[in-house]
């Protein structure tokens, strides 16, 4: 698990604004137990996990179609793990 802090650095990384990462870091902490084991080992060897989560995949979140950063990957897949009819229809609708 990964400190407040050192999470906070994380994003800054990616250029998320100071203003998102209190939330984000939060968010990140209080992922599903699944999302957040495949989020550890990605900061640990920068390693995308082959993991599919109701037809979505971190691959297909962060390349082209979607362009999200890798963290709004593993965010939105827990997003599809607890509520996945919204999610879907987010990311079915063009949310990005």
């Amino acid at each position: 698990m990964y400190s407040k802090d050192q999470l906070a650095e994380i994003l800054r990384q990616y250029e998320y604004p100071d203003f998102l990462i209190d939330k984000t870091v939060e968010r990140l902490n209080n992922m599903q137990p699944e999302i957040k084991i495949l989020f550890d080992k990605w900061l640990l060897n920068n390693s995308m996990p082959e993991v599919e989560i109701n037809g979505f995949t971190i691959q297909e979140l962060t390349g082209e179609k979607f362009n999200f950063t890798p963290i709004n990957a593993f965010l939105t897949l827990n997003w599809l793990l607890v509520d996945q009819d919204n999610a879907i229809a987010a990311l079915e609708g063009g949310i990005r």
